[in-house]
């Protein structure tokens, strides 16, 4: 998206209608312009404070336009995703632990942020949505056999992987490219 789209009226509308969407749902960090059939790369997401997740600093509510991904880390971690377009089902993926996503903000300035656990794993998450990967295509056959159930199974966190549940963010310097555009 160009600046002056990102500025426009009908981009201020989309960011709403993304967040009221998302605000429906039990479940949901993140949704992308693509999921209510609407072609731009962007995305919104976040991660509020919870008693689940203490060890996870919570992400305000974002608005990511014209995101890049750069991976960080070769370690990986493993944890639960789902996605809003497939209700009801949940699957174990690896992620790398750590990432920066290089972006527009809604007032199309240049930012990136620095997340690690949980959090990268959020952000890697709904930058593949953009590319048409969902998380199902990100699980190993195996992962697939044995963790692609239905959310809400009885003792689904505790008798399954020890899934990553810490993360942290920061902002950091984006790419130049973003910069001087």
């Amino acid at each position: 998206m160009t600046r002056e789209e990102i500025l426009s009226s009908e981009a201020g509308l989309l960011v709403d209608a993304l967040w009221e969407v998302l605000a429906e749902q039990q479940y949901g960090l993140g949704l992308c312009a693509s999921q209510l059939h609407v072609n731009s790369q962007m995305f919104v997401a976040h991660f509020p404070q919870t008693e689940f997740a203490e060890d996870v600093d919570p992400l305000p509510k974002t608005s990511f336009f014209n995101p890049r991904l750069r991976l960080t880390s070769e370690d990986e971690i493993q944890q639960w995703e789902g996605n809003l377009s497939i209700p009801g089902i949940v699957g174990l993926v690896s992620r790398k632990s750590s990432c920066i996503i290089d972006y527009l903000d809604e007032n199309a300035k240049p930012r990136a942020i620095l997340a690690t656990g949980i959090l990268s794993g959020l952000l890697q998450h709904e930058w593949d949505m953009l590319q048409g990967i969902d998380f199902v295509d990100r699980m190993s056959d195996r992962a697939k056999r044995r963790y692609l159930l239905p959310m809400g199974q009885p003792g689904l966190l505790s008798s399954n992987p020890v899934v990553c549940s810490s993360g942290t963010w920061e902002f950091v310097d984006p790419l130049p490219e973003l910069v001087s555009n």
